[in-house]
């Protein structure tokens, strides 16, 4: 485990593999934060990230960029959406810092689309490398 949050140390995107219903896996690249030995980011209530974790909570991640082209090895994990809580907020408090503006930003469009209460935090629990 703490293999890969040194892996990902300086990092600003990763990689989330969720699965479809037939198994077939989508990749996600996503801001995130680790905190207390797991990864948190941030995603729409509606998304079909949500969606494909409540059916499943297996997931893989792996260091990438902005456009999700992955330069890290990945991961093996698991992934649940956090209602609310402590570490919810704390999550949310860590993304601001680390994403600044940008996070102010998508914040923004998110509460004038209505859409800020829907969004939730997904906390990624690493596992062993994939092989």
């Amino acid at each position: 485990m703490a293999d890969a949050l040194q892996a990902l140390a300086g990092e600003k995107y990763i990689s989330v593999e969720t699965y479809r219903k037939d198994g077939a896996p989508v990749r996600t690249p996503v801001w995130f934060v680790p905190i207390d030995g797991q990864l948190l980011f941030t995603t729409g209530g509606d998304s079909f990230k949500v969606k494909r974790l409540g059916r499943n909570p297996k997931a893989r991640f792996a260091a990438c960029d902005m456009r999700g082209t992955v330069h890290g090895g990945w991961w093996e994990a698991t992934a649940e959406v956090l209602v609310e809580g402590d570490l919810a907020e704390k999550a949310r408090a860590a993304i601001q810092k680390k994403y600044g503006l940008m996070n102010s930003l998508m914040l923004l469009v998110a509460r004038l689309r209505g859409r800020l209460a829907q969004r939730r935090v997904i906390v990624v629990r690493p596992g062993t490398p994939a092989t």
